[in-house]
């Protein structure tokens, strides 16, 4: 299709150069593969941080219980179960989990806040 257009133009237009016909398609993927490849660049470094987010989750976890493996054992060598212990474990993991939120939403909250006293004052909203 693109031969019978460029001699149609040639035809009708002989002075004027066309220097890269293509069709619909070929333009819209040429004009949005910039950002499709940033998009994936995007996607790739974030699953990157979070596996290195929980590689060092599970080495700071895996430190603080080899830490304390004297007293894992004193404590099943006493009677403790298993699942005792993994409870005692996950529960201690979990505690620092809430402190490590809640630390991160009034660090929030308070940068809300600040925003949105800015928007009242210049009369202007950010959807």
């Amino acid at each position: 299709m693109l031969p019978e257009l460029r001699k149609t133009v040639a035809s009708l237009y002989p002075n004027v150069p066309i220097e890269k016909p293509m069709m619909q398609q070929q333009q819209f993927e040429e004009s949005y593969a910039k950002q499709r490849m940033f998009a994936a660049m995007g996607g790739f470094f974030g699953v990157l941080a979070a596996l290195l987010v929980a590689t060092g989750l599970y080495g700071s976890h895996s430190f603080r219980v080899s830490r304390r493996t004297t007293e894992i054992g004193i404590r099943m060598a006493l009677g403790a179960s298993r699942a005792q212990v993994l409870a005692m474990v996950m529960r201690e993991s979990l505690w620092v989990l809430i402190a490590g939120l809640l630390w991160q939403l009034l660090r929030m909250d308070g940068k809300r806040m600040r925003c949105c006293s800015q928007e009242t004052a210049t009369g202007y909203t950010s959807a």
